[in-house]
This record gives structure tokens, sequence and C-alpha cells, in this order.
């Protein structure tokens, strides 16, 4: 008797130990991967420690939980120009270029007259002084506030060689039409 009891006790110490040695494992190795995923930051998904949490409920209702990080520290440098009517039309506006990490960013915001935008559009240009050579920067849209404007933006790896040297800033009016060359109808300059 004495042996059979003394079996079942070992029987039943045999099941609560590796349970527990094993659930000790368990926390250990998922402590591990947490700790790898918030040190690592390698794939820059996980949420570091200086990011804000905020719970945000928008109109219908719904709360969301909005994750902001900081940004990272690339220095932005940025030169501004004031632009200049050339056509008698008493326009004006401001044109702005930067570089952030390999990002370069050339913004126009101007006081345009309206145009029939079916027959009409505004684009920008830039211009290399000195030498016939520019591209436009695209068609600017009309702005919610009555303005126009225009954001162009272009990575280091597929940007001109000698994009700083394009300092002149040019806004034309232009025919909807196949002609891609810019008009002769110039409304607005700048130089950086």
């Amino acid at each position: 008797m004495k042996y059979a009891q003394h079996r079942s006790t070992m029987s039943s110490k045999k099941h609560t130990v590796p349970w527990k040695v094993i659930a000790g494992i368990g926390v250990g190795l998922i402590v591990l991967i947490i700790g790898f995923m918030i040190f690592s930051g390698s794939d820059g998904q996980e949420v570091d420690r200086l990011s804000k949490s905020v719970e945000v409920e928008d109109q219908s209702g719904i709360t969301v939980e909005v994750i902001s990080k900081p940004v990272e520290d690339h220095a932005l440098t940025y030169e501004e120009v004031e632009l200049m009517p050339v056509d008698g039309s008493g326009s004006h506006g401001t044109a702005r270029r930067g570089q952030s990490g390999d990002l370069f960013t050339h913004v126009i915001v101007a006081d345009l007259p309206a145009i029939e935008t079916q027959y009409y559009y505004y684009e920008g240009w830039l211009v290399r002084p000195g030498i016939v050579d520019f591209f436009s920067t695209g068609e600017l849209f009309a702005r919610e506030d009555g303005k126009w404007g225009i954001i162009w933006e272009v990575h280091d790896d597929v940007a001109p060689d000698n994009l700083e040297l394009f300092t002149e800033v040019v806004i034309t009016l232009e025919i909807r039409d196949d002609n891609h060359a810019p008009s002769a109808h110039h409304v607005l300059e700048g130089e950086f």
C-alpha cells in the first residue's frame, strides 16, 4: 500500500512540475521576443518609447487609436522667394524650395486672376539662368482659399544632378493645347 501511494504521489508531481517549467519558458520567450522587437528597430513597424498614443473619436462615433511617432531628425533646409508680377495683372505669390533627407520639394502659392480652366491653365517652371534650360513643375491647382498652388517633389536618385542651378521660378498662362513649350505669357517670376 505504501508503494502504491508513493507511486501515485510521484505521478501527480510529474504533471505539475513540467507545466510550471513549460509556462516559465513560454513567458521567458515572450519577454525575449517583445524585448527584441522593441530594441531592434529593424523594420520600423514597432512603436518606440518616444511615441505617443491618443484615442480619437471621429464623426461616425468610432474610436480609433492614433499613434504619433516623432519625426526623424532630418534637417529641413529651405529657401523662399517672393514672386513678382511681370504682366501687369497685379498678381503675387511665394515660392519655396527645400531639401529634407533625400527629398527635394518645391512649393508655390500665388494670387492669380481667375481663368476659364476649360481653356487655360497656369504652369510652373524652374529655369536655369543664362542658359536655355528649363523644365515644368506642373499645372497649378485652384485652392479652396482662392489662391493657386503647386507642390513638386523629387527624390535625389531621380533628380537632375544640377537641380540647385535652376534658381528662377516662372508662372505662365497656358492654352490647353498639345503644345508642351512654355507660353510667352509670363505672369509671375522670381529667383532664389
